[in-house]
Formats: structure tokens, sequence, C-alpha cells
């Protein structure tokens, strides 16, 4: 019999190649999104083809398969081990990475290079004419990766569960369709509110050079460590690994906006805390990786929202804040916090406050469900984005470009993801429970500065335990709960009802 510890150390060497061409695509792509010329994009497609066609070869080569095979019967590791959670999720991604032909994995990658930039040219001209046929290439290619990795009910279902593990479409609906029902209630009462923010309090001429130095000092005062991060410029600001010591994040600056960056910011450098806390003797490997995007998400909108919107938080920051923007001295802090936490329904999501943002959401899903369905034909696609944006958030939308173009993922080919931005908002809430009930009220650590303990809090239960669970096994561990809607809910319910003075 082969000894287990030379099987794993060889499967272990074999997925760390696998690791390396997946970072050096992202490399690529992070090139890609912030300073590589738009001329450089049909040869950047073969670039990125090539590594990722190789990554796929690695991670699909048989004896991957074999190594996994010798290693489930020779069950030497101990349940829950870190090696046996590692050839678990190998095995689980094994099994699906070799239903992909090496030809639809390339033609994916290369389509989404060449449609990102087309994307930002129709954008950028207000002509949905122009990425039409790359949309309907993408979501074509989206179909057959479905298609390859099978499913029972939806071929929804076989998209979803790249990016939030176990969901199920019919089980996403639901949680939105009630979720839906809270929240247009709630807008339409805070729309009849008698007190109403100034949004003057956060507009004006905020230089760009001090909001670079003053969202630099809050990130790294809560946790991103710029020794292994960088602050970056990009359109549609992200976050991403490309190493155990290098994960980039980057934001955008508006002039006429102090919270554009701030949040934007916050909000990337809470994904950022989440890469960084991995364990790293693990790195690269399931328990050495976030768990989902779902749980990703929770990570930021934590930050962004349970954090970075409070007044407890700005009650330190507020003198910063002003030292860094002078016109900010005759501003009232209570003023600027309500301009701050607005909740007024709007085109963009990226700009969407924390009340309204999960129906942008779901407009999204119900959209790609009814693409991916066939019940929506390409050239109807504005349209229908139009009609939902009325209905659910009372909002017109002017032109395309603000519109069905306003977002980057569908030119990225990445369809199943826009439901985990919903779900992280969701369980940031459950977990924010669960870490007061350990830690005392968020209130208190944060008037505290008490950010090492937050973060060390979130750095055990989640960031530290890679793919050990599902998010449903790991929301129940954390919690003692399902995951539920309930506390994002109560929570919603009592600060827009405390900011707007209003019963919810």
């Amino acid at each position: 019999m082969p000894d287990p510890q030379a099987l794993y150390a060889d499967l272990r060497a074999r997925m760390r190649e696998a690791t390396t061409l997946e970072t050096i695509s992202a490399v690529l792509e992070y090139d890609d999104e912030t300073v590589m010329p738009a001329s450089a994009a049909e040869y950047r497609g073969e670039q990125a083809s090539l590594i990722n066609g190789l990554r796929h070869d690695r991670f699909t080569d048989p004896k991957v398969g074999e190594l996994l095979s010798e290693l489930e019967a020779a069950d030497a590791f101990e349940a829950g081990s870190a090696e046996a959670v590692n050839v678990r999720e190998w095995r689980r991604e094994y099994d699906r990475q070799v239903k992909l032909p090496r030809k639809l994995v390339q033609d994916i990658t290369e389509t989404s290079v060449r449609a990102r930039n087309a994307w930002i040219e129709a954008r950028g001209k207000n002509d949905y004419a122009l990425f039409k046929p790359w949309l309907q290439k993408t979501f074509d290619l989206q179909k057959q990766v479905a298609d390859a990795y099978g499913y029972e009910d939806d071929p929804y279902d076989a998209l979803i569960d790249q990016y939030e593990i176990g969901a199920k479409t019919k089980d996403v609906a639901e949680i939105f369709k009630n979720l839906r029902e809270s929240l247009v209630t709630m807008i339409h009462k805070i729309e009849d509110a008698p007190r109403q923010p100034d949004m003057s309090a956060i507009e004006g001429s905020f230089d760009i050079e001090a909001q670079k130095k003053f969202v630099r000092e809050v990130v790294t005062t809560l946790g991103f460590d710029p020794d292994r991060g960088v602050i970056g410029i990009a359109h549609h600001p992200f976050c991403t690994t490309l190493g155990p010591n290098d994960v980039r994040i980057t934001t955008r600056y508006e002039e006429k906006r102090f919270d554009t960056a701030f949040s934007s910011t916050v909000h990337e450098g809470g994904h950022a805390m989440y890469d960084q806390n991995v364990r790293q003797d693990e790195w690269g490997n399931p328990m050495g990786q976030f768990l989902t995007l779902g749980v990703h998400e929770s990570q930021s909108r934590f930050w962004e929202n349970q954090i970075g919107r409070t007044r407890t938080f700005w009650e330190k920051w507020w003198p910063v804040a002003k030292g860094y923007f002078p016109q900010l001295a005759n501003v009232d802090l209570d003023a600027f916090l309500f301009a701050m936490n607005a909740a007024q329904p709007s085109l963009i999501r990226v700009d969407a406050d924390e009340l309204t943002y999960n129906l942008h959401i779901m407009i999204r899903f119900e959209l790609e469900l009814s693409i991916l369905h066939g019940d929506l034909p390409y050239d109807d696609i504005p349209a229908a984005w139009n009609e939902r944006y009325k209905e659910y958030l009372g909002v017109e939308v002017p032109n395309d470009a603000d519109g069905c173009l306003q977002d980057i993922h569908w030119s990225m080919g990445i369809i199943g993801y826009f439901p985990t931005y919903a779900l992280g908002n969701l369980y940031a809430a459950q977990f924010a429970h669960a870490l007061q009930r350990d830690l005392g009220p968020l209130d208190d650590l944060v008037r505290a500065s008490r950010y090492d303990d937050i973060r060390g809090w979130l750095t055990t239960n989640i960031h530290s335990q890679g793919r050990r669970f599902t998010p449903k096994e790991l929301i129940e561990k954390v919690t003692g709960e399902a995951p539920s809607s309930t506390y994002l809910v109560d929570y919603l319910k009592d600060r827009f009802g405390t900011l707007y003075g209003i019963e919810l």
C-alpha cells in the first residue's frame, strides 16, 4: 500500500501548480482592469485563455484523479483535519472540472476578456447593440457549462453552485421573495417620513489626494495590512488575491462625493482582510481559501455597513476627517451621518444604500433566470430591466449605460454571481449578532477601537475555517441557527427607523 503522506504530498504539489496558474491569470485580470489599454484586449484574451487552459489541464490530469482515489481508499486522515478537508474539496472540484472540455474553458476565458472591453465601449457610447452579441455568446457558453456540470431542477443551480456551494435557485428565490416584501414596505414608509437627509453634507469638492490618504488611514486602522496588499484604482472596485502576501484592492474616487471612495475602500478592505487572514500554512489549498462569495461578501458588508456607517465609528473619525477636509468644519455630524446612510432608490447598484441594495440584486437574479431559461430575448433585455426598476424601486431608467450596461459581471461571464451579494448582507447581519453575543455590543467594541478583537473573532470563526463547512453549516456552527433573513430585516428596521424617526 502506498504511503498516504507521500500520495498527499504529490497531490498537494500538483494542486500548487494549478493554484499558481490561477494566480497568474489573476495578475492578467488585475492588469486588464487597472492599466491595460483597450487595444490590447484581443491578445490579452489569448494570453488568459492559454493560462486558464493550462490550469484546467493541471487540475484535471488523470493522475490527480488516481491520487484522490488512492487517498480516499486509504482513509488515512482524521475526519475534519486539514488534509481530509483538502482531499474532499479537491475531489468535489475535480469531479466538476473534468466535465468541462478544455476548449470550453478557453472559449469562456477569451470571450470574457473581449466582452469586457466591448462592454466598456458600449457603456461609454450608451449603445447596448455593441454589447448584445457578446452578451449572447457569454450566456450561450454558460448554458454549456450548466449542461456539462448537470443539474436536477434548474440550470441556474449548476451556475450558482460555482459561487455559493450548495445554494439552490428555488431557495434563493424564496429568500428574496420574503426579503423583497419587507424592503418594499420599509422603502415606502421612509419615502413618506417627515424627516429627510440633506445630501449637501457629503457633497462638494473633496480633494482626491486627501481622499486617498484618508481612506488608506481608515482601512489600515481597521486591519488591512499594507505590507501584504495594495490599494489601486479601477472603474469598478474589486479585490483579488495574487499570492499569499499579495492582496490587491481597488477603489474609485469622486471629487464631488465624500462617501464614494470611503465606502468602496472599506468594502474592498473587508474582502482583503478575509484573504489576508486565511491560514497561511494552507494557503492555496481549500483549507487556506475563502469559503464562498456569499461568505466573502458578508465580510465586506460587515466592515462597510455595520461598522463604517455607524455613529460610534464616526465619533472617533470625525476629527480626523475634518483635518483632511476643512470644508467639513461647519457640517453637523448627525447631518453627515444621515446623508451617509440615506435610503433613496437609485439607478446604480454600486451607489445604492444598504436598504435598497438588495432590490438591485433581485432584479439581476430574475433577469438572469429569464435569459438562461430562454424566456427573455436579448433584444428585450433593456426594456425588461427598465420595467423592473420602475416596479421595484420606482426609478425611471434614462439610458442603457445607467441601466442594463451598468455592471461588468455579465461581460466577465460570471452568471449566478449576483445573488451572493444579497446573501452576503444576510450572513453579515447574522454573524454580527453572534459576534455581539460573544464579545458584547458592537458599539462598545468600536468605541474602544477594539478592531483587533473584532477581526480576531472573524478570523477564528470564519477566515481560518477555509472550506471545512458549507455556508449553511458554517452559519449554523457560528450562530447556532440556520441562515435567516430575520437578523437583516431587524437590523435594517432598527437603523433606518432610528435615522428617519419612524416605526418600521
